[in-house]
């Protein structure tokens, strides 16, 4: 055989060697997703346990809590913010929902840095959003390492990203983090109809939250970013919880951070003034963080929020069961912020169903997400509401800095 024959047998079995790789490729990639997914988030559940449970019992006291929240908070959210101006990676706005793209692992690693301090220091955010970035991480290391194509590149990132996801799902099933139901259900037609109202109303409450929000972002998520503009969210976001606090006496996780974990908490709440006043504190922090430069995850605040006004209907005499009130709730307000469509509304709803804690669920479910459908169209038709298209991570003109 010639030298030139040689060469091209040897340029034919790269590729299939390659090919032969590429399946025990994107398993490997999905195996590592859900290990760092399940990891990352326990590591955070221990952490903000720490942060904003022990703390706040050792310090024994709502004013010295309330301190220690306003010092922290606004600390962490000055940190994120001078971490996205000096990096120049501005990162993905919570406002425009989640998004998979492939990115440089040092943009990655900085958005899921920013993620983390923001989530840390008790932004009403959720951890998906860190999940995407460790995921696209993950993903275009090892096709580097792979030496994979731009199709290959995008196809990793997208298993680690769905790996990381199923971490999530994981998550949440094992520690029944969001499982509502303490009792069996037994869906009758009273349920059905209270569902409607139910998801309006958290649906609307939703729209309220992210209104503000859109028209903030101009001013807190500006690009390049301003400092002492992160200081100022981090201190009227800490303030909502310290004046919630002060009127409730409740948990300050009630209003604090992503609040997926203490929906059923919510629901024993039996004050309505109490529930009403946890609602505008959650709500108003919530579009501080949506739209004044902090990262995270859209998706977790809703869910607590629609659980609440769930709450409401229960404490105003709703004949109809808790749980099912709450599935509405949750879906309605979930899917008005979260740009879903109409496809994968029946396999959303059959999952959270099963994680809210009962198949039985999944009817009410889907009745929250039609509504919250209905109503997230009616939000983007509004002036001045949409995605702001992501900004190049250049380094800002003199001018701009």
């Amino acid at each position: 055989m010639s030298a030139e024959e040689t060469a091209n047998a040897e340029g034919q079995s790269a590729p299939t060697d390659k090919a032969k790789r590429r399946p025990l490729l994107l398993i490997l990639t999905l195996v590592v997703g859900v290990i760092i997914g399940v990891a990352y988030l326990k590591l955070l559940h221990v952490a903000l346990d720490l942060l904003f449970t022990d703390i706040p019992k050792a310090l024994n006291s709502e004013l010295l809590t309330g301190i220690y929240v306003l010092v922290f908070l606004t600390v962490g959210a000055t940190l994120v913010v001078y971490l996205r101006r000096t990096t120049h990676v501005f990162g993905h706005s919570p406002l425009d929902g989640l998004a998979v793209r492939v990115d440089p692992i040092r943009s990655s690693l900085i958005s899921l840095a920013a993620v983390v301090i923001s989530l840390l220091s008790g932004a009403v955010l959720g951890p998906e959003a860190g999940l995407i970035a460790m995921g696209t991480a993950l993903g275009v290391w090892l096709a580097e390492r792979a030496k994979s194509d731009d199709k290959g590149t995008d196809q990793l990132v997208k298993i680690g990203v769905l790996g990381a996801v199923i971490g999530l799902v994981v998550n949440m099933s094992s520690g029944q983090t969001i499982n509502i139901v303490k009792v069996p259900v037994e869906l009758a037609w009273m349920d059905f109809l209270w569902a409607i109202p139910v998801s309006i109303v958290a649906a609307v409450v939703i729209v309220a939250v992210r209104l503000p929000a859109y028209y903030l972002r101009n001013w807190g998520d500006a690009r390049p970013p301003h400092v002492h503009r992160g200081t100022i969210i981090g201190v009227l976001v800490s303030l909502c919880c310290v004046i919630g606090v002060a009127i409730t006496h409740c948990d300050p996780r009630l209003i604090l951070g992503s609040g997926e974990g203490y929906i059923s908490q919510v629901l024993q709440v039996t004050s309505l003034s109490t529930l009403v006043v946890i609602i505008v504190a959650k709500g108003a922090a919530y579009a501080l963080c949506l739209g004044g430069g902090l990262r995270g995850g859209p998706i977790f605040p809703a869910m607590f929020i629609g659980g609440a006004v769930g709450a409401v209907f229960v404490v105003l005499g709703a004949s109809a069961q808790v749980p099912t009130l709450a599935a509405a709730g949750v879906l309605a307000a979930t899917t008005t912020g979260l740009k879903l469509g109409w496809k994968p509304m029946i396999i959303v709803a059959i999952v959270f169903g099963l994680l809210l804690g009962s198949p039985l669920l999944i009817p009410t479910c889907l009745i929250g997400m039609i509504i919250g459908e209905i109503l997230r169209r009616v939000l983007q038709s509004v002036p001045g509401v949409g995605p702001v298209p992501d900004a190049p991570e250049t380094a800002p003109t003199p001018a701009a800095a």
